[in-house]
């Protein structure tokens, strides 16, 4: 759906629409996935929202999108007072005031994003909201940074079906993936289980096309970002 987004006439020239796919590639960015030019698109729409009437939403978005980034500068006073105030928060680095305002407009996910830039509680509250809303790519992110950061006893997180096989593969394409993030090829995944090699593409076109991406590179980065290897390997 994204990609048919893109491909409209007025994806670019419309800011309505430029700012919305910016802010979908800044998160799959921000996520691990390979997003070529995300940082560059993002500051565009931002610079783009600031000049436009009408735009309050996508300025907070892009703005918002920028900081978690690392890729903005404290907003000038005459912008940051167009935004509503957890917008502001977070981008001030307020981040416990940021979390409750996101909490009063009944959004966890960006209530756990927040919680995530502060103390080792607040990212374990933002791993435990991550968990609890299914958001398995951003909790698997946090749970890296946070093993990285020297945190002991880090939540594995809920255990069960979906945990067990978060990308909704099949038995057999969970087999398939497992061999395609070791970097073997259709044929040597053939030999491997001991089915054909068109069998072997078939189910690799359906683990890309599962995964919404559109390489094998991007199918394998997509396994990182949402902390698949340790189940696949398992």
């Amino acid at each position: 759906m994204l990609d048919e987004a893109r491909s409209l006439p007025t994806s670019q020239r419309d800011i309505m629409r430029s700012a919305s796919l910016a802010v979908v590639d800044a998160e799959a960015l921000w996520l691990g996935l390979p997003r070529p030019g995300a940082r560059e698109r993002l500051r565009t729409a931002f610079d783009a929202c600031t000049h436009a009437s009408g735009q309050t939403w996508n300025l907070a978005a892009t703005a918002l999108w920028l900081k978690i980034l690392g890729e903005i500068d404290p907003l000038p006073t005459e912008i940051a007072s167009r935004l509503r105030s957890p917008y502001q928060e977070h981008i001030a680095d307020a981040w416990r005031e940021a979390a409750s305002a996101w909490a009063e407009l009944g959004c966890p996910y960006e209530q756990a994003i927040a919680l995530s830039a502060g103390d080792e509680a607040a990212r374990r509250e933002a791993l435990a909201l991550f968990d609890k809303i299914g958001a398995i790519p951003a909790a698997a992110r946090l749970r890296r940074e946070m093993r990285a950061s020297g945190t002991r006893s880090v939540p594995r997180g809920p255990i069960g079906k979906t945990r067990a096989n978060p990308a909704g593969l099949t038995g057999r394409q969970a087999q398939v993936f497992a061999l395609l993030v070791k970097g073997l090829s259709n044929s040597q995944i053939a030999r491997r289980l001991s089915i054909s090699p068109k069998t072997a593409e078939h189910h690799v076109s359906a683990i890309i096309a599962r995964l919404g991406v559109t390489t094998r590179a991007e199918a394998a980065a997509a396994a990182r970002a949402r902390g698949l290897f340790d189940t696949l390997e398992s």
